[in-house]
């Protein structure tokens, strides 16, 4: 009978398998021979240093258990799933969880780099695309579910009998309205960029959910305590403000709050003021907090009917104001931007909205 050829990934798979069994402290020259069913000797060519061995059995573990948890991945519910997964994880391989837990991890000093390290990146691409969210928060949310999970998990194998998993799982569900911050919708309807670029700048200081209008529905809306909309102003009216009322009523939600963009510089006040009385009533006025957020405008964004209407209505105030003798801060300002694009979107405009939402909070 021909000679058997131990092979280096023969090892590294028996020294697996002993650690999976018993623990990284099985992982001995003796018992992988043993294992494998040879001699010591060609063990000894392939584990001149031990320390080289157990990191291949830390790496074939990480591998594992990225493998283990994406293939429990429920896309229904990717979240809870993948704390579940964890969970069942420690019941079903306690060994291999603790080498995952245990192992020494170099050149991290931030839990950033720690997510690096030992996160699989594509579960948080997964969340977002399953969630809505951005890569930025499906990474944020992810690493906040490890920290927790793990650190649960940790405790559940190193405890005898051990705790319920149902305890586990309430716990875990509380972490997940946490983290997904179900207090907050940020939503938004968006023609030629500035109102999407002030809604994703409240959500990043709020860490509110984001969703673009168009996808809100009163049931979405009753899942949050405070729904902010933002729209632009567009012949008076703030875009899409009526059916987001409509909605915000029928859903029961605590809180509605409402910001609009525009290409009127912050000075018009009194401007502002009268578009605002055109889109709330006196009582609506009173009870929904409103803010008004400088825009710009965007002629090559912008749609041509709207880009027509504009230039028609630049050259007729831009006679007006020709002739204008007594000529104001205002008068000045919008004569100088309405013939071309311009930004006057700046994060300062959004601190008042912030401030309230944050306070909210606390």
């Amino acid at each position: 009978m021909p000679k058997q050829r131990i092979t280096k990934e023969m090892v590294v798979n028996a020294a697996f398998e002993l650690a999976r069994s018993g623990g990284m402290e099985q992982v001995m020259v003796k018992a992988i021979a043993e294992k494998i069913g040879c001699s010591v000797q060609p063990i000894y060519s392939y584990c001149a240093n031990m320390e080289g061995l157990r990191r291949e059995v830390e790496k074939r573990t990480k591998s594992f258990i990225q493998e283990y948890v994406a293939a429990h991945i429920e896309r229904s519910d990717p979240f809870r799933s993948t704390g579940r997964a964890y969970i069942q994880l420690t019941r079903e391989e306690p060994q291999l969880f603790k080498i995952f837990i245990l192992h020494k991890r170099e050149e991290v000093s931030s839990l950033k780099d720690l997510y690096c390290a030992d996160a699989d990146g594509h579960i948080p691409e997964y969340l977002a695309g399953s969630l809505d969210i951005t890569l930025e928060q499906a990474q944020q949310l992810h690493l906040d579910m490890l920290i927790y999970t793990i650190g649960i998990g940790t405790i559940f194998s190193v405890t005898s009998p051990g705790v319920p998993p149902e305890e586990i799982f309430s716990r875990q569900e509380r972490i997940w309205r946490t983290a997904m911050n179900h207090e907050i919708l940020i939503c938004y309807k968006s023609v030629t960029g500035f109102t999407e670029k002030y809604a994703e700048m409240i959500a990043k200081e709020t860490g509110g959910k984001l969703i673009k209008a168009g996808k809100v529905t009163a049931e979405i809306m009753s899942k949050y305590d405070t729904v902010v909309f933002g729209g632009r102003f567009h012949a008076g009216m703030v875009d899409g403000l009526k059916r987001m009322k409509e909605l915000a009523a029928k859903s029961g939600v605590k809180t509605f709050i409402v910001f609009a963009t525009g290409a009127m510089p912050a000075i018009a006040k009194e401007t502002i003021q009268q578009a605002w009385s055109n889109n709330l009533t006196s009582e609506e006025l009173g009870r929904i907090p409103h803010f008004y957020m400088p825009g710009g405008l965007c002629y090559e964004k912008m749609p041509l009917p709207d880009k027509l209407m504009m230039k028609a209505f630049a050259a007729v105030m831009k006679g007006k104001l020709k002739n204008k003798k007594d000529k104001t801060e205002e008068d000045r300002e919008f004569e100088r931007l309405i013939s071309t694009s311009y930004d006057l979107s700046s994060k300062e405009y959004i601190n008042p909205l912030v401030d309230l939402l944050n306070g909210k909070r606390k």
